[in-house]
């Protein structure tokens, strides 16, 4: 009879445990996000009337400050309810399968750019791993792919004007 309140008391002071790292990890994400924002408005947004050098860190510290601000107020909520949400992977379950598949898109990735090119390529990895995280939902997949390639064409094409890897297809 103790067993079972002892063994559920531990899973939800597990639960707990694991609840308050995400949010120490989130709010550690959050720093780094914040750091590279500073950083690059330190370096500057523009110079002599162009990008500056500070203008790709500042994007990626907004980049990365905004998904883990959501992530913050999403682990403070959970923590205050004392609920534990229910994820789709168990969390102590081995991920060794889902790990070998990330390293091998990466690498068909980087094999592809000599092929189609970096921004057809680094587009589809993209939409491959929204896909790895959740197959049920294929579209957002997609949907990611497309927005990649927008935002590398827009970011790399146009606003910064460095030509991108093509590979000997010369599609884009």
């Amino acid at each position: 009879m103790s067993t079972h309140t002892d063994t559920s008391t531990r899973t939800s002071a597990k639960g707990r445990t694991r609840r308050s790292s995400d949010l120490v990890f989130a709010v550690l994400i959050l720093l780094l996000g914040v750091v590279a924002l500073v950083g690059g408005l330190v370096y500057g947004l523009e110079q002599e009337e162009r990008v500056g050098p500070g203008a790709m860190p500042a994007a990626a510290g907004v980049l990365i400050v905004i998904p883990a601000l959501l992530q913050v107020r999403r682990e403070l909520r959970t923590l205050r309810s004392g609920e534990r949400e229910h994820d789709d992977v168990d969390p102590d379950a081995p991920q060794t399968r889902r790990v070998v598949v990330l390293f091998l898109l990466i690498a068909l990735s980087v094999a592809l750019t000599y092929v189609i090119g970096m921004l057809i390529s680094v587009s589809l990895l993209v939409g491959a791993l929204f896909i790895l995280d959740n197959p049920r939902k294929p579209w957002v997949g997609a949907v990611a792919a497309v927005v990649a390639a927008l935002f590398g064409w827009g970011v790399f094409e146009v606003l910064l004007e460095v030509p991108l890897p093509r590979g000997f297809l010369n599609l884009l």
